[in-house]
Order: C-alpha cells, then sequence, then structure tokens
C-alpha cells in the first residue's frame, strides 16, 4: 500500500484513562462524568463519548497527578466508573484528512498489532489513545510507514504543563484565575447534511476495514469526523461521519461486503456542530459548559469528543438550530 503523506507526529506525557459506562438497567448514569471532573477542577485533555446507541459511554485523559481524586469517583457504585493509569495519546497529524488518509493509518495500526483504546479527530489531527509503555513503538512503526517531512517537529512535548503550573502555584501573586461569564469561541459552526455510519468490527478484520475504507475516497463522499472505541474481547465500535459534495453522493455499504464479523448500519440527516476558543485544551471546564445544556433537553446528543482546541458534538438536523441556541447561552460568539 502506498504511503500516505503527514505532517507530522506527537506524543503526549503521561495520562490517566477515566471512563464511565451506564450501570445496569440505567438509562443514564446518576452524575456524567465531565461534570464530576468539573467539579473537581480538573481539566480533562482527551475526551470521546458515545450516546448514540443503548450503552452510553464516556471516556477521558487527564493529568496524573488527578489520579487519587478520580480514584475515588470509581468507588461509588452507581458511578459506572473505572481508571486505567499510564496511559498516552499518539496525534497524527494528516496532510489533508480524507478517508484515504483514515484507511491507511487504521491499515498501518492492524497489520504492526498496535493496540488502541480511543480514537477520535479533529480538524488538524487524528488521535489515539494507547497504554503508555506503547507509545514510542508505535510512533517508531508510524514513521516507518508514513511520508513525513524532515523537518517535522519533535515527538514528544518536552515541556511538563504540569511543572511549570505547580512553580505558578507556589508564587499565588504572580498568577491569576478568570472566569467568564461566557466562555468565549471562535464561533459555533453548524456541518448538516451529513450521514453517521456505525459499523462494529473486528480488530482481526480491521487491515481489510482500513484498505476498503480508502477505496471511499474515489466517491464524491467526504470525511468529516471519526471516533472510535475498542470493546470487551477486541472488537472496535467505530463511527464516521461523511457527507457528499453533491447531492445523490451515498455510502456503497457493497465496499464493506465480505469483512468478516462487521456489521454495518447508516443514519441520515446528522449535524456535526464544532466550537474552538482560546486554550479550550487547557482550561477545566469547558466540556461542561457544553455537554450540560444539551443533555437531559429537547436535544439528544449522538456523539462527541474534544480533541485539542475543538468540541464536536453530533445531533440530528432537527435539533441543530436548538442546539446552537442553547450553546450560544453559555458560549459567546463573535
Amino acid at each position: 500500500m502506498k504511503q500516505i503523506r503527514m505532517n507530522g507526529i506527537r506524543l503526549s506525557n503521561p495520562q490517566v484513562g477515566v471512563s464511565q459506562s451506564c450501570p445496569d438497567g440505567a438509562a443514564s448514569p446518576s452524575v456524567y462524568l465531565y461534570r464530576l471532573l468539573a467539579d473537581e477542577r480538573i481539566n480533562i485533555t482527551f475526551l470521546s463519548l458515545f450516546f448514540a446507541d443503548d450503552a452510553p459511554r464516556i471516556n477521558c485523559c487527564v493529568s496524573p497527578d488527578k489520579q487519587a481524586k478520580v480514584e475515588e469517583f470509581t468507588l461509588c457504585d452507581d458511578s459506572g466508573i473505572t481508571c486505567r493509569p499510564r496511559i498516552g495519546t499518539v496525534s497524527v497529524y494528516p496532510h489533508q484528512f480524507s478517508f484515504s488518509a483514515l484507511g491507511y493509518l487504521l491499515y498501518v495500526f492492524a497489520t504492526e498489532r498496535f493496540y488502541f483504546h480511543q480514537m477520535a479527530s479533529s480538524g488538524a489531527m487524528l488521535t489515539f489513545v494507547v497504554d503508555y509503555g506503547d507509545q514510542e513503538k508505535i510512533a517508531a512503526g508510524l514513521e516507518r510507514h508514513l511520508d513525513l517531512p524532515a523537518t517535522r517537529t519533535p515527538l514528544r512535548q518536552e515541556i511538563d504543563a504540569d511543572e511549570i503550573l505547580a512553580l505558578y502555584k507556589k508564587r499565588p501573586e504572580t498568577s491569576a484565575e478568570y472566569v467568564e461569564s461566557k466562555v468565549r469561541t471562535y464561533g459555533i459552526n453548524l456541518k448538516p447534511g451529513q450521514t453517521l455510519c456505525t459499523m462494529m468490527i473486528s480488530g482481526d478484520a480491521l487491515a481489510d476495514w482500513g484498505a476498503r475504507i480508502q477505496t471511499l475516497e474515489e466517491s464524491r463522499l467526504r470525511f468529516s469526523f471519526v471516533s472510535a472505541e475498542t470493546m470487551p474481547a477486541g472488537r472496535i465500535q467505530l463511527y464516521f461521519l461523511c457527507g457528499g459534495e453533491a447531492d445523490g453522493a451515498d455510502i456503497d455499504l457493497s465496499v464493506f461486503s465480505g469483512i468478516n464479523g462487521c456489521q454495518v448500519s447508516l443514519r441520515p440527516d446528522v449535524c456535526l456542530i464544532s466550537l474552538q476558543g482560546p486554550h479550550f485544551g487547557d482550561r477545566y471546564g469547558i466540556a461542561n459548559q457544553a455537554f450540560s445544556v444539551l443533555t437531559g433537553g429537547p436535544v439528544s446528543m449522538l456523539l462527541a469528543a474534544c480533541v485539542g482546541a475543538m468540541i464536536y458534538i453530533v445531533v440530528s438536523d432537527d435539533e441543530m438550530h436548538q442546539a446552537k441556541a442553547l450553546l450560544s447561552e453559555v458560549f459567546e460568539t463573535p
């Protein structure tokens, strides 16, 4: 398979993974994980949220110095929260987001037998949550397969943000915390008319799936968002959004026929809502403000993700204007 051009790879510092699933028989947990983290002033460095099926799930990455606090969450019987220490992220920066790039990266993960817990995209990168001890091995494998520029940025963040924050905490006279009545953004953008494709595939079939999804690049469909999670028994639940350049550009499901154990379903007429703002990836409570105004109301979130400085939310086209109005109550737009 021909190499795909990428702009770079970035590895995170160690993180702690925190996940929440609904207790058996419950439609939702008593308190959502993103609310608990906001109440404890814990920043979320990565989030993937799956509300599109009958088993709602939330996955987050947080700083390792918050491990003791998030482990307290697991002690509540009805929280549905579990904690996974020593994880990290591997982020790849495509030269241009496309089905070709997505399929190729999944093909590489499968053929190299790299394991990921979750995955989600933003406008600039595709981020995999992996075991921290596997980061260097995965980065080396990606370097072998990808066409990377010679002047790419360093793989690992050299500055420890936690150490810098700790230094400022020792000198309170030089630092200040501000709270905005409405969180500033660069805008709340709507991308309606998308199709949500949901797949459950065997981990053994990931290479085949990756190779076949590359063929969608030849259609008039354009990839806009992807999120995935590795489930028990090694099966992968994968969601991606796409839309056509023109009316009549539909997903050809025959592309995926014959893949062992692959289950595919489509949901048309969904909208991808995106928000970006100053330091969204470095401040606690942003995800909670976005999601709390939508949950329990007239809008049903299907998927959501926080990757870098971006927040993505997927809702039906029928609810997109209600969703934007509710988000505008807590987010300031230009």
